[in-house]
């Protein structure tokens, strides 16, 4: 693929100076590693992209429930397929993007769980790829460009917390997609296809805006140096077009819901919910968690802000210094420090990383003639210690929800209801609906979530009770009408791990 705008990357000329007075070495010919690398076309990059991000990810696809959000997904989308109301039969505190992809992987077929792992780290491999195909745009060599969607990779499947099929991994897709057109040579109709690409992104998750904020910031400081000509009149259409395609999405969402009779409840979760959503800022635990980042990124980090505030090339310091910088104020502002957030933050690193050649931060030293032993070394490592996390924590850790769902299976008849404080995902493994629409369990146990969605515990608790389940997976305290309803009418049936009991409502001659 040709590069995009060259003036897009700016380069020193040997000899010239600039405040630090440096002037680059000769250009070095490629090891031969690099040099089969510059060949490959892109078909074999996005199958190399496909192929490391499965195989980084494989040990987890099995264990049943990872992270709360993508088990409750996996509902939401099942009861949706069934003809349930969003926001009326279930109701989340997601934009209804996400639940739409789940819809579409749910109707694949196959088993829940797995098929959902495989398709987010396929959509993980894709991502990288468009970063691939964004850095060639900007205007590195293929070898280079290759770190940009490896690092993306890396970054993305060597912590516990990073397995789950969440939120943050579909949305970056469409950040990168939106990045691909944005760095694309000057067409009239690119403004619309970024800014939809972000607007696809923000009806899975509000927080993408920030990201089209920045490319747009950057695209006002240097417009010119794109291709466009930076008039007023210029860079008012570009914004009008990027504001028309970002709004269509959600647009057409919004006019879904006006239609079907619900859109004060789609209001309310929209407009009225994120305001209540957030919670207090603090100042430790926000430098704790950017810290934290810092930290599990270490080596990625150090290169980007050697790149910012070293690099030769100042249009990415730029970028880098605008992206970086709005998704942390999205990511630290809310209050809500959960780690896949983190993930927002990986699209702008891992393109940063394609400049790490960069002979201004004098980091090709360490690896010249060393590539053909160094970079496979370093990449067996990171697979090595992936696949020992994820063997710990979903091979070697007793997998309680699966037993549950086994133990369950026969023991129900087809029209038995169940009730769960435990884990959400056995209403899917045993095909039964919840029996409230609340269905990420924090949202009636967070008191922080009730005040800000509104609930009624007490009631949605009677009415949970009122249906009198034949069988209830608890763990620990549960609510005490759900508590009440156990002692006056149930049995313990049998104990999981600690504190997870299977009780079954015993029959009026037992009682």
């Amino acid at each position: 693929m040709s590069p995009g705008p060259t003036l897009l990357v700016q380069r020193h000329v040997p000899g010239a100076r600039n405040k630090r007075n440096f002037t680059p070495a000769e250009p070095m010919s490629d090891p031969p590693i690099i040099s089969r690398i510059q060949r490959l076309p892109p078909g074999a990059w996005l199958g190399l992209f496909l192929i490391l991000a499965v195989a980084l990810r494989a040990l987890s696809f099995g264990y049943s429930v990872i992270d709360h959000d993508e088990s409750t997904y996996i509902v939401i989308a099942r009861e949706l397929l069934q003809g349930k109301i969003f926001y009326i039969d279930v109701w989340d505190t997601k934009p209804p993007g996400i639940f739409l992809i789940f819809m579409g992987i749910l109707k694949l077929g196959g088993p829940l769980v797995p098929m959902v792992r495989l398709t987010a780290a396929l959509v993980i491999g894709i991502s990288a790829f468009l970063l691939y195909l964004s850095a060639l745009r900007w205007g590195h060599k293929r070898a280079a460009a290759a770190l940009a969607g490896f690092s993306y990779i890396l970054m993305t499947s060597v912590h516990e917390w990073n397995f789950a099929a969440n939120s943050e991994i579909f949305f970056n897709f469409f950040t990168v997609l939106g990045l691909w057109f944005f760095l694309a040579r000057p067409r009239t109709y690119l403004p619309f296809l970024t800014g939809l690409a972000f607007g696809l992104g923000f009806i899975i998750k509000f927080y993408v805006l920030f990201d089209l904020f920045a490319l747009w910031l950057f695209h006002l400081f240097t417009a010119k140096g794109r291709g466009y000509s930076g008039s007023p009149g210029s860079l008012a259409k570009y914004s009008l077009g990027m504001a028309l395609g970002f709004l269509l999405p959600f647009s057409v969402l919004m006019a879904y819901f006006a239609s079907a009779g619900l859109f004060p409840e789609f209001r309310f979760a929209t407009f009225g919910l994120p305001g209540n959503y957030v919670s207090p800022f603090r100042i430790q635990r926000a430098l704790g968690f950017f810290s934290e980042f810092h930290l599990v990124y270490l080596p990625f980090a150090i290169t980007a802000l050697l790149l910012i505030f070293r690099g030769s090339d100042r249009r990415l310091a730029l970028l880098g210094t605008l992206w970086m910088g709005m998704v942390w104020i999205i990511v630290i502002l809310p209050g809500k420090y959960f780690h896949h957030y983190y993930f927002q933050l990986l699209p702008p690193l891992a393109f940063l990383m394609a400049a790490a050649p960069d002979p201004a931060i004098r980091m090709s030293k360490l690896f010249a003639g060393r590539a053909r032993t160094v970079l496979p070394i370093m990449l067996a490592l990171v697979i090595a210690w992936s696949l020992s996390l994820q063997y710990r924590k979903y091979i070697a850790r007793t997998d309680h929800p699966r037993e549950i769902a086994a133990y369950l299976e026969h023991r129900m008849s087809p029209q038995d209801k169940l009730y769960t404080n435990y884990a959400t995902i056995l209403y899917a493994s045993l095909q039964r609906s919840p029996l409230h629409r609340y269905v990420h369990p924090t949202l009636i146990t967070d008191k922080n979530h009730v005040k800000a969605v509104g609930i009624n515990v007490p009631l949605v608790m009677q009415n949970v009770t009122g249906q009198r389940p034949e069988w209830l997976v608890i763990r620990g305290n549960p609510h005490h009408i759900i508590q009440e309803y156990i002692q006056q009418q149930c049995s313990p049936e049998k104990e999981f791990g600690k504190d997870i009991t299977v009780y079954h409502r015993r029959s009026p001659s037992a009682r």
